[in-house]
């Protein structure tokens, strides 16, 4: 009698008698083929294969001619089961001749010898413990067998075994669903023919380091039975024989082909944003979680002389003004702990030691869980509009001093009236001259920096919204965490980019120059609900509007633009009206709110937005008037006389 594995056909016990009938020893049986011990190995093998196809015992029985007598093989296999499961086959095997001669041989030492017989009961009976205890420990070997099989059969990755010609012998489900083939039809087959290997070196070499070592790993190409080809990342274990001579190579196979290519879609990604900011002329970095600057584009280097390693982690803060560095470090520790957008104006040394401002902007990046991940940010150099707007408000009160000095001087002078009108009429022109050209600066700025928003930076937040939904939808389908958090930054550059337009309009009002004032009115409201929620309303007849004159048509839009603003950062109105109109031979503009209010004491001029808007009137003739309106809130009006 003998046992047969399941996987691989290979003997794995036999009893005494099944040794002496192949004239070998147990060591020399146990580890070789079936197929190799027994007459008709075709025939044989079949037999095997058919008892492990349908779970039922086979009998059959072969004549060996090649001897001078006839000897007839008797077979019979049945299969070994542990839990339910199929591990082995256990054969019986006969030989007839063989055993006529042995039964006759112990009848006639029975009647020879009956003294023998308690002997030959007594050696019966322990052969049968023997035989016994030797079935019981196979069966306990195939029940593990069997229970490894099924734990096998659980995993997803590939095991395979095969021999040492490359002939598939084991193949677990996880096989099946890794390369579509089933167990039957992979049995058998050469596993290198079979998936169209691919190796990264010579297969020879692998072969060498796997005999010498008894194991190799690495990555190889192999080809569905789709036809489609996968990127595996292989592990083999060479086994050895009782001996220590190869015997077979078991594979464990993952199929790694969609790691790979997140992997790959990454590193495009990670390209693509260098890329980009590198070519960007902002200032742009990015943070890890615990506040350490960690990259930083080559504007940086331009910028301060420095090499990048001297501004990462906490370096950055050797350039930060000292006048704003507590404020800066303050602000950027609240953001981190809060994860709140960072925010903030500060001036950084240049390498010739002088200081620019920069307005810096940082937004957190986080994971599917909500944790922050990163901080990526911009620092935008905002030096010469700072300096505008220190010139400008200079020059506002210098204006304002001299007026207040003329002012003075009638009250201290009325004795010289007359000799002085002449002069004083001088003064009027000169400061009506320096009101135009400060009015005319602050619009040519305000272009200026309405232009260079619109087609600079505007522009270069349309592409990278355009690249960053494009970067989305390559990783939906092969990483849909990371496909969502880009979806968050396009939200955020949509939201920056819908700001940075919004600031362009205020700053360059495109509406006003191609369509006409009502249209910039109606821009106007539009952008003051979209941004505070305060409902603006826009009331006019087109076919009536005034022929006006570009810098007229500027100026009340200007004086309508300051008017709607005090409305909601200072009046704190919830609805702004605003009427444009001819009535009695003169064209008015009027804003008017629901706010608090102007206190009784306060003078109609008090405040550079009230003095500006009165300028503005005066520079295209035009009356000025703000006061409390009947019913609450206040009411700017600007009248000019109509022109033919």
């Amino acid at each position: 009698m003998a046992t047969v594995e399941g996987a691989t056909r290979i003997v794995r016990y036999g009893n005494p008698a099944f040794c002496r009938l192949m004239g070998k020893p147990m060591e020399q049986l146990v580890g070789m083929p079936i197929s190799d011990l027994l007459p008709e190995k075709d025939r044989c093998v079949s037999l095997i294969e058919r008892v492990f196809r349908t779970g039922k015992p086979l009998n059959h029985t072969e004549k060996d001619i090649s001897k001078s007598d006839p000897i007839f093989w008797s077979y019979t296999m049945w299969p070994l089961l542990a839990d339910e499961l199929l591990v082995g086959v256990m054969i019986q095997v006969t030989e007839s001749t063989r055993a006529h001669e042995t039964m006759v041989e112990m009848n006639e030492a029975l009647l020879i010898g009956s003294l023998r017989q308690h002997e030959l009961t007594e050696a019966s009976e322990e052969l049968n413990k023997r035989l016994q205890a030797e079935i019981a420990e196979r069966q306990k070997t195939a029940r593990d067998l069997a229970e490894k099989a099924r734990l096998l059969d659980l995993t997803h990755d590939a095991v395979i075994v095969r021999d040492l010609e490359g002939r598939i012998t084991y193949w677990n489900r996880g096989a099946e669903e890794v390369y579509g083939w089933s167990s039957e039809e992979a049995m058998g087959e050469i596993c290198d023919s079979l998936f169209q290997t691919e190796y990264p070196g010579a297969a020879e070499e692998m072969t060498k380091e796997l005999h010498r070592s008894g194991r190799w790993t690495g990555e190889l190409i192999h080809t569905r039975r789709d036809g489609r080809r996968i990127t595996v990342l292989a592990r083999k274990t060479l086994d050895r024989d009782s001996e220590g001579n190869p015997a077979s190579v078991l594979q464990n196979i993952t199929d790694i082909s969609e790691r790979k290519q997140i992997e790959e879609a990454l590193r495009e990604s990670g390209e693509r944003f260098r890329f980009m900011a590198e070519s960007m002329p902002q200032k742009i970095f990015t943070v890890n979680p615990d506040g350490g600057v960690d990259y930083l584009n080559r504007q940086w280097k331009e910028y301060t002389g420095l090499p990048s390693d001297k501004m990462q982690g906490w370096g950055w803060a050797s350039f930060i003004h000292p006048d704003d560095l507590e404020e800066n470090v303050r602000r950027w520790k609240e953001s981190m702990a809060t994860g709140d957008n960072f925010e903030l104006e500060h001036r950084l040394r240049r390498k010739d030691g002088k200081y620019r401002w920069h307005l810096s902007r940082a937004y957190a990046m986080r994971d599917a869980a909500g944790d922050i991940v990163l901080w990526i940010g911009s620092s935008t150099d905002i030096d010469d509009m700072m300096r505008a707007q220190e010139e400008l408000m200079e020059a506002e009160a210098q204006l304002a001093d001299r007026a207040v000095h003329l002012e003075g001087l009638v009250f201290e002078r009325t004795e010289e009236l007359v000799s002085a009108h002449s002069r004083l009429l001088l003064e009027t022109e000169e400061r009506k001259r320096l009101e135009t050209a400060i009015a005319d600066a602050i619009e040519n700025e305000r272009e200026r920096l309405g232009r260079e928003l619109h087609d600079g930076l505007l522009q270069e937040l349309t592409g990278i919204s355009m690249m960053m939904h494009v970067l989305a939808q390559k990783l939906t389908l092969p990483a849909p965490v990371h496909a969502k958090e880009a979806e968050r930054l396009c939200k955020f550059l949509e939201s920056a980019h819908g700001n940075v337009r919004d600031l362009s309009k205020d700053f360059y009002p495109v509406e006003l120059k191609q369509h006409g004032l009502l249209m910039a009115l109606k821009g106007v409201a539009q952008r003051t609900q979209a941004q505070f929620g305060v409902s603006c309303v826009v009331q006019a007849k087109k076919s009536s509007m005034p022929n006006l004159s570009e810098p007229t048509a500027v100026q009340l839009f200007r004086i309508a633009q300051e008017a709607v603003q005090n409305a909601v950062k200072h009046a704190h109105a919830k609805s702004i009206l605003i009427r444009l109109g001819k009535s009695k031979g003169v064209w008015a503009l009027t804003v008017r709110d629901d706010g608090v209010g102007l206190p009784d004491s306060a003078p109609e001029t008090e405040g550079i937005g009230l003095r500006i808007m009165q300028y503005r009137a005066q520079m295209i003739e035009g009356t000025l008037r703000v006061g409390n309106a009947e019913g609450g809130g206040t009411q700017v009006s600007c009248s000019i006389p109509v022109c033919g």
